[in-house]
């Protein structure tokens, strides 16, 4: 009976949401969003109003107890853009490409089983190339065979 309920209330939302129009669609998503997560974004707001760390910090798993309240130069090297080092731009560890030689090497052997592979497939014949396996023989000239001698068809 519950699930009955469950079912028809669902129904009764969906069918009052197709009967609003487009716009109100969209409002009562933004309303609905704005119910959910609404509170959160003012209690937020207020402790970052605060000027406190801590729950940030806390919150990315850091286990700070006191409260790290920021003054304003600290709050400004907390906004600044790093500057890297002009040297230090390239990473020692990051991951390596292929070198060149064995580039060269898997390119040339690719294109080697291609072109044997097209050879084989006959699709080369165009090029007077043409497969030996599928390379026959034909017929230069019609030959007629006619005989001479009639055949006797004896039915006994």
């Amino acid at each position: 009976m519950a699930l009955g309920m469950i079912g028809s209330a669902i129904a009764s939302l969906a069918t009052g949401f197709s009967h609003l129009a487009w716009w109100k669609d969209i409002l009562v998503i933004v309303a609905i969003l704005l119910i959910i997560s609404g509170p959160s974004m003012i209690m937020a707001w207020m402790k970052l109003r605060k000027r406190n760390i801590a729950p940030l910090l806390n919150g990315n798993g850091w286990a700070v107890n006191a409260s790290s309240t920021i003054s304003i130069p600290f709050g400004a090297t907390l906004t600044d853009t790093a500057k890297f080092p002009v040297l230090k731009l390239q990473d020692p560890y990051a991951k390596k490409g292929l070198p060149v030689w064995k580039r060269v090497c898997i390119s040339l052997a690719a294109s080697v089983v291609l072109i044997i592979g097209l050879w084989l497939g006959n699709l080369l014949a165009w090029a007077k190339l043409p497969s030996p396996l599928f390379h026959k023989n034909k017929a230069t000239t019609e030959q007629v065979v006619t005989i001479d001698t009639p055949v006797s068809t004896d039915e006994t």
